[in-house]
């Protein structure tokens, strides 16, 4: 490739030559200066209208643009004036990846595989979005569907087979078909790709955190530990590793003060992260830190003041903390945000019955007993209050 300045030159010499303005428009696109790119790619096409190249490369532009439709475009009138070219296949399969529209973006691919089956990376891309879309069917509830999940799986596995037999080399394409293997419950495989992956690329945090997920879905959790470790030594701003490792701290070693450090390094990464902040706001209930825990449910309220689950949980610190009218303030707010939670209104019972507002008590149970009757101890919870109030 040739400078944009050499192409200047060529261009002073022969203005009408439209390959020049094309070849200097790609200059600039690989620069990320689109708006030249665009400005040489029309010059060119003004010059000759018939190259299919030229719509793909200003495509590619637009697509650099994020202006998706447009890009769009081009790809279908350099596809229209000439079939058989494979680059505009793909790269507008890549851009309905990008708007999350899989199902276009599988034809594209498998057109680019059909043009040149030695296409590894079509292979690849397909096989992402098959395994996404297994993924959907295995963890989304509305979704579940077993049968249709591993048929994707399996699809997937097929594309990435098809990748590792044209290239045995790349990590990548191992930790690919591993994360397939794992979510088969094929947990040999999976650790045989993972560690091929490794042997590729001793670098790859990715494929240590990918045989750590399996060594947590073995229960052989400390192995995990140690892959989640690496993964995080060589890329100290992992999330997912710390997601995963705290989930062992959290849930499975209850050894919470080390779940609150990795929730610490994730909000470290995403200071606005909801999730984590509940996570850690949890944690901190798990070892009396009340106080702290108040903070990291405000810190969600003010990310997102309708979330009512913050205001149940700030609320349930001011009881421990024994501020029982910011308590019963942040009941109220949860109550009025979602009426027909029967939970908000037993927690905000048992408060009542705390200080001994026993009418209002009983009044707050009844309700919630009356939006979900199967609640069966509440009608305890009615009978003691009602001796209390018998018994002044």
């Amino acid at each position: 490739m040739k400078t944009i300045e050499e192409y200047d030159e060529e261009i002073q010499l022969d203005p009408k030559n439209a390959e020049l303005y094309r070849l200097r428009g790609l200059e600039y696109s690989n620069k990320g200066d689109y708006d030249k790119a665009i400005k040489d790619y029309d010059y060119s096409i003004n010059l000759n209208p018939m190259c299919a190249k030229t719509y793909n490369n200003r495509g590619s532009a637009y697509s650099g643009k994020k202006e998706f439709e447009i890009a769009i475009n081009d790809y279908n009138y350099s596809i229209q004036l000439d079939p058989n070219y494979m680059a505009p296949y793909y790269n507008r399969g890549l851009v309905y990846r990008l708007k999350d529209e899989p199902n276009l973006a599988l034809v594209d691919f498998t057109m680019v595989i059909k043009l040149d089956p030695t296409d590894e990376d079509a292979y690849i891309l397909r096989g992402d979005i098959y395994k996404t879309t297994g993924a959907v069917y295995l963890y989304d509830p509305s979704k579940k569907d077993i049968d249709r999940a591993n048929s994707f799986f399996d699809l997937a596995l097929a594309d990435y087979n098809q990748a590792i037999n044209i290239n045995t080399n790349n990590a990548e394409y191992y930790l690919c078909r591993g994360m397939v293997y794992t979510n088969k419950n094929n947990f040999e495989k999976a650790i045989e790709d993972f560690n091929f992956a490794i042997q590729l690329d001793s670098n790859y945090a990715d494929a240590y955190w990918g045989r750590g997920n399996v060594y947590k879905e073995m229960k052989e959790y400390d192995k995990a530990i140690v892959d989640y470790e690496q993964s995080l030594i060589i890329n100290p701003n992992n999330e997912q590793a710390y997601i995963s490792r705290a989930f062992i701290y959290f849930f499975i070693k209850r050894d919470y003060n080390k779940a609150i450090f990795d929730y610490n390094e994730l909000l470290r990464i995403n200071p606005n992260n909801k999730d984590m902040l509940n996570q850690r706001g949890k944690a901190y209930e798990k070892i009396n830190e009340y106080e702290k825990a108040r903070l990291d449910y405000e810190l969600i309220i003010l990310l997102n003041p309708h979330d009512e689950y913050a205001y149940s949980n700030r609320g349930r610190m001011h009881e421990k903390l024994e501020d029982y009218d910011k308590a019963l303030n942040d009941y109220d707010m949860v109550i009025k945000l979602n009426s027909n939670n029967a939970y908000s209104y037993d927690a905000r019972g048992y408060l009542y019955e705390k200080i001994g507002n026993y009418v209002k008590a009983i009044t707050d149970w009844e309700t919630a007993l009356k939006i979900d009757p199967n609640l069966d101890y509440i009608n305890l919870n009615i009978k003691r209050v009602k001796e209390k109030i018998e018994g002044k």
